[in-house]
């Protein structure tokens, strides 16, 4: 939750840290792999963003999961 609360608040560095963190805990969760390429990407940092948003692709359950990091990926 952390790294969401970083996010709302712009703070994109603190935000992926704790994204990325809670991604490696739960590496089969598209959410976390897409909030950390969503944080890594408005942190400027194209290449991890792009990691993230395959990773969150490739474990997403369901075709919006799918959806949405396609379009994630699409725009980094």
């Amino acid at each position: 939750l952390l790294g969401l609360i970083e996010s709302e608040a712009g703070r994109w560095d603190a935000a992926a840290g704790h994204l990325r963190e809670a991604a490696l805990l739960r590496p089969r969760q598209a959410i976390w792999w897409h909030a950390l390429a969503y944080a890594e990407w408005k942190a400027k940092r194209r290449e991890p963003a792009g990691e993230a948003a395959r990773n969150a692709a490739a474990f997403a359950a369901t075709p919006a999961e799918r959806s949405m990091a396609e379009a994630l990926i699409a725009g980094i």
